[in-house]
């Protein structure tokens, strides 16, 4: 999470805005919020690209929401305090495309998972650890570990199923 007073161009002009960046969203408001304000808006950072501008000594930055087809021209307080926002906004956008490429491999992984269980190789003590391996990276609700467990989790197993591929292939074979 960060948060700070970034001018938003509005226009032809530069607006004072306070923003808070939160996970994969960035709120904006009017100035520092309490409790229950309202946003005047927010960025998700989805599909989105954050740059700064070059060619000129001012603080200024841009994030081009191509979600939303907008590019926001914003103006930090310093050259430093633009990095640090540029960082930050990086930072949360790696994580969010981390955090969606994992569910998609896990969704994946469950449909495999479906498939292998009915097959004869799932009788065998290497399909069990494979299928057990392969039910627990396709179950999203439940997994509750750090990205970086997960992660090493998935290589590992990976790993699993690549020094048994010839096996895999020849018993999958033989069961369809």
């Amino acid at each position: 999470q960060h948060e700070g007073m970034i001018h938003k161009k509005n226009g032809s002009s530069f607006a004072p805005r306070y923003f808070v960046q939160r996970g994969g969203t960035v709120y904006y408001y009017k100035e520092k919020p309490k409790q229950n304000d309202k946003p005047l808006g927010n960025i998700i950072l989805t599909n989105v690209t954050v740059y700064e501008k070059k060619g000129t000594t001012e603080p200024i930055f841009f994030i081009d929401a191509k979600n939303v087809n907008r590019v926001y021209e914003l103006k930090a307080p310093s050259t430093s305090d633009r990095t640090v926002w540029i960082d930050n906004l990086n930072q949360a956008l790696q994580k969010q495309s981390s955090t969606q490429l994992w569910s998609q491999v896990r969704t994946n992984i469950g449909q495999v998972a479906k498939t292998v269980s009915g097959a004869a190789f799932s009788k065998t003590m290497i399909g069990q650890s494979v299928l057990s391996d392969l039910i627990w990276m396709s179950d999203v609700d439940d997994v509750q570990e750090p990205l970086d467990n997960q992660e090493h989790r998935f290589v590992t197993f990976m790993d699993r199923v690549f020094h048994l591929h010839g096996k895999v292939t020849t018993l999958s074979i033989l069961t369809s």
